[in-house]
């Protein structure tokens, strides 16, 4: 069974595992970009022929996204960045995967 998480909740479990567990921000950030760009992959190949765009905020949703486009861009997929916010907003684990 799939059980779906509220905001709230992935945002309690990503706090725990940092915590409790001692894993970083940027490691569970760069876990999930690599299950994110695999699957865009698969689900999308003839469209990223295309190139990609990736709309991003100032949060860490947004440095999710720079992880995915990186590795996407390393798989030779055209990628351009749209940052919809002033980028001095950008901070932590996003602004790594920003810059």
């Amino acid at each position: 069974m799939i059980e779906l998480l509220t905001a709230d909740e992935m945002a309690a479990l990503d706090r725990r595992t940092i915590q409790d567990l001692g894993v970083p921000g940027m490691v569970l950030m760069e876990n999930a970009a690599d299950g994110c760009a695999r699957a865009i992959t698969h689900r999308w190949p003839d469209e990223l022929a295309a190139g990609l765009v990736h709309l991003a905020g100032p949060g860490n949703n947004g440095g999710d996204g720079h992880a995915i486009a990186r590795k996407l861009a390393n798989r030779g997929v055209a990628v351009q960045v749209w940052l919809l916010c002033d980028p001095s907003k950008v901070s932590g684990d996003a602004r790594t995967n920003l810059d």
